[in-house]
């Protein structure tokens, strides 16, 4: 199974601008206090999102869903692409009216374990964006005992990451060769 932060940060921002969850930073309290302020004049503000705003995306996102779950529809779907690709054909058909002679499509096996590894990264990402919303408030029930050797470690690393190129290029060939050596000590065993 594969977490794939950019789902869980694209839920987050999800969770953050349409719901409000999570806590605010500071600097965008900040820009959102000025851009409300520049368009007080202009327009009054709304105090929530309206339906349609959520309501198409939840559509969208439910047809998805849907027509993933209808047994053949998936290969279906390739198969109508691969016709759609196929221009000589699809132009032929269109255009002149000639019968369609579509190359044969190959089509991929949709099993149990893709729609489980499906949920479990939906479920990674869920829970990438759960902790990037939620986390603070998660933190503070940690003891502190607990977490005081993780912030060590992340403070350390912070430390490291200087933000300029030249340090991040020493790290990537740091990297890159630590991958190399394990490859190699791989290989010979």
């Amino acid at each position: 199974m594969q977490v794939d932060p950019t789902s869980g940060a694209v839920l987050r921002v999800t969770g953050r601008v349409f719901f409000g969850w999570g806590r605010a930073e500071a600097a965008h309290e900040r820009q959102a206090e000025q851009a409300r302020e520049e368009e007080a004049e202009e327009m009054a503000p709304r105090e929530k999102t309206p339906l349609l705003m959520l309501l198409v995306p939840a559509l969208l996102l439910t047809g998805a869903i849907v027509i993933g779950l209808i047994p053949g529809a998936v290969p279906g779907i390739e198969v109508a692409v691969s016709h759609f690709r196929d221009q000589v054909s699809y132009i032929g058909w269109v255009l002149h009216g000639g019968a369609p002679h579509f190359a044969r499509a190959a089509t991929s096996h949709v099993e149990g374990f893709d729609y489980a590894y499906g949920a479990g990264a939906t479920a990674g990402a869920l829970a990438v964006a759960a902790l990037s919303l939620f986390g603070g408030r998660l933190l503070a029930l940690v003891p502190k005992a607990v977490m005081r050797p993780v912030l060590v470690g992340v403070n350390g690393l912070r430390a490291l990451h200087s933000g300029h190129i030249g340090d991040y290029l020493a790290w990537l060939t740091l990297g890159l060769g630590a991958v190399g050596g394990l490859f190699t000590l791989a290989l010979r065993g």
